[in-house]
């Protein structure tokens, strides 16, 4: 699949709830940072940080495009 944005190829990873911030990673074992697509202002108790989900993502030149599976 194809990014909406820049027409490059899409990369597989986990769009995460960091304490401080939304990422990108590569993987829940490693959890390289890939970006950070924007920050938040959740306690660092709250039910959200940690949470989740396979996507498929852009970062040619910036780009952050995100397709949520």
């Amino acid at each position: 699949m194809s990014c909406e944005n820049c027409n490059q190829e899409l990369l597989n990873g986990i769009y995460y709830c960091d304490t401080t911030d939304y990422r990108v990673i590569d993987n829940m074992k490693d959890k390289n940072l890939i970006f950070i697509f924007k920050t938040h202002n959740l306690p660092s108790d709250d039910i959200e940080i940690t949470d989740h989900i396979i996507i498929q993502y852009c970062n040619e030149q910036n780009c952050k495009y995100i397709n949520y599976q």
